[in-house]
């Protein structure tokens, strides 16, 4: 749709707007019309903004990395919310920190989504591991979180069908009448999501079968290293080099109440055991796929660093980015 949109810089913002091109207006197509609008702009200006120039001296990109990937060693992140990063502000996630000590031979994409586990970026990595028609040199893969939260899970599906994925429709507002259209009344929003319970065909997760038990999970440990193979057999056959980082997580709430939440049957006292048993899993598999670790040390961070369990704040992103910058230098090819 290149052809269709051209740019419009607003003076007083230094912003950059699309504008769609006239001539998908059959009444804007006609000579007279042209003559008309013409009148006191200038033919660069024309050229910028009405004809899609985009060398049109002036003009100026809003997203400029769309056309400039093609010259980048491009960097992808995939993992859950606290690869997105959510808790940051937008230039100051730890993705964006990367990117600013890579610097501009480097393009960082970040593909991290609330909720994802490894069954997720197995597909993410299969189909949907391009970004703006450019495949990246190298994948980063910060993972283990969300997995954990199949642990101990009866009858367990190898897809996490049967309880995690179905909670993310919910999770991530996505039933048909979900927030967005509803949201301009808390009444409107709560008879949706009654309609929603008694039509919708995706039916809510509810409460998964399980049990309450310490220690790990041999089946969950299966599946959550069948989908490393998998992600890293995918990126071997392309020639993609593959950087896994361990979990890092609030050294003084990652036992709390509140992880029960997310981990239903793991007592909050043995969650930190868990964490640690989930890292050696994936530094052994790492190593022995011939793919790159990334130990980060937890000791390096504090209460202060994070704003709950696992979520990073300002200094704990700055932090994270700095520890990972190294191995991403030498993970990924230059």
């Amino acid at each position: 749709m290149a052809n269709l949109i051209a740019t419009r810089l607003n003076e007083k913002n230094g912003f950059t707007v699309a504008r769609i091109h006239y001539s998908v207006d059959r009444e804007k197509s006609t000579a007279e019309w042209i003559t008309k609008e013409k009148k006191g702009m200038s033919e660069e200006r024309w050229a910028r903004e009405m004809e899609i120039d985009w060398s049109a001296a002036g003009g100026k990109l809003v997203f400029p990395f769309f056309h400039q990937f093609k010259d980048k060693i491009v960097v992808a992140l995939f993992g859950g919310s606290t690869t997105l990063d959510f808790s940051n502000r937008n230039g100051e996630s730890w993705g964006d920190l990367l990117q600013r000590s890579l610097g501009d031979r480097y393009a960082v994409v970040n593909h991290g989504a609330p909720g994802y586990t490894t069954a997720e970026h197995v597909i993410q990595t299969a189909f949907y591991q391009d970004a703006f028609g450019v495949s990246p040199h190298c994948s980063v893969y910060y993972v283990g979180w969300n997995d954990l939260t199949n642990a101990h899970i009866e009858g367990l599906d190898p897809g996490y069908a049967n309880y995690h994925m179905p909670g993310q429709i919910d999770f991530l507002d996505a039933r048909r009448l979900g927030p967005p259209l509803f949201s301009i009344s808390p009444m409107l929003k709560l008879l949706s999501r009654f309609v929603a319970i008694a039509f919708d065909t995706a039916r809510p997760a509810g409460a998964p079968p399980g049990h309450v038990a310490s220690g790990a999970d041999p089946v969950l440990d299966e599946i959550y290293l069948r989908n490393i193979r998998t992600i890293s057999a995918i990126n071997r056959q392309r020639g993609f080099a593959t950087l896994w980082v361990d979990q890092v997580m609030n050294p003084e709430r990652v036992s709390s109440r509140t992880m029960r939440g997310w981990i239903p049957f793991v007592p909050p006292q043995d969650t930190p055991t868990l964490f640690v048993h989930f890292n050696k899993l994936l530094q052994r598999e790492a190593a022995s796929l011939g793919d790159t670790y990334a130990n980060i040390p937890e000791a390096v961070f504090t209460d202060r660093d994070f704003i709950d369990e696992g979520h990073f704040s300002p200094s704990g992103a700055r932090k994270f980015a700095a520890q990972l910058f190294h191995a991403v230098m030498s993970a990924c090819p230059r």
